[in-house]
């Protein structure tokens, strides 16, 4: 059986656009960005901000109640009711430590029945004071092993995931050239 693994934020859920929306924008009513304009992740440059203040903003997003109870991306949520079962699972994110359990109740709570399997690599910050293993994403899943597939919106973690020998899905968002939908993308996992 197959191991597919699955970026969190930005595929299973719609974090940058959330965050946008729904903290950004409306504690800076001046901001005239759209989430099509953010051509570049991390946005700090098309939004003119410095990358410390849009961690800030991110992280503290992250730990309100908008931020814990995400919605899950409906389109990935029908893949797995429908295809779920045909394979094996696992989510693995980059963020903070302080973000990383609340990451992985969310995904137990909305893709738990097929997701069983959970790994984060830490996207660093000031206060870190622990031990550093993998400092990406390839380095986790050459470390752990097992996953055939990496299905993520940075073109970046997909090249070290194909440089570990996984076969990769690219999920289209405005920073990345990937054409199609994510319903391509979803319907293009149905052949393993």
């Amino acid at each position: 059986m197959k191991t597919l693994v699955w970026d969190i934020d930005d595929v299973l859920n719609r974090l940058t656009h959330d965050w946008l929306e729904q903290a950004w924008k409306p504690a800076h009513p001046e901001c005239r960005a759209s989430y099509a304009s953010i051509v570049a992740n991390p946005p700090n440059r098309a939004l003119g901000i410095p990358l410390e203040t849009y961690l800030d903003s991110l992280d503290t997003f992250r730990a309100s109640p908008a931020g814990v109870n995400l919605a899950p991306v409906p389109e990935t949520l029908r893949w797995f009711e429908r295809h779920g079962h045909r394979y094996r699972h696992l989510a693995l994110t980059a963020r903070p430590l302080d973000s990383a359990p609340q990451a992985a109740e969310w995904v137990l709570k909305h893709y738990g029945s097929w997701i069983r399997g959970f790994g984060f690599v830490p996207s660093s910050r000031p206060q870190d004071a622990f031990p550093v293993y993998d400092t990406t994403k390839a380095d986790w899943l050459r470390w752990i092993g097992v996953g055939d597939v990496l299905i993520d919106d940075s073109p970046g973690n997909l090249e070290g995931a194909r440089k570990a020998g996984l076969a990769t899905r690219l999920v289209p968002q405005p920073w990345n050239t990937a054409s199609g939908t994510l319903n391509d993308v979803l319907r293009s996992l149905e052949v393993f």
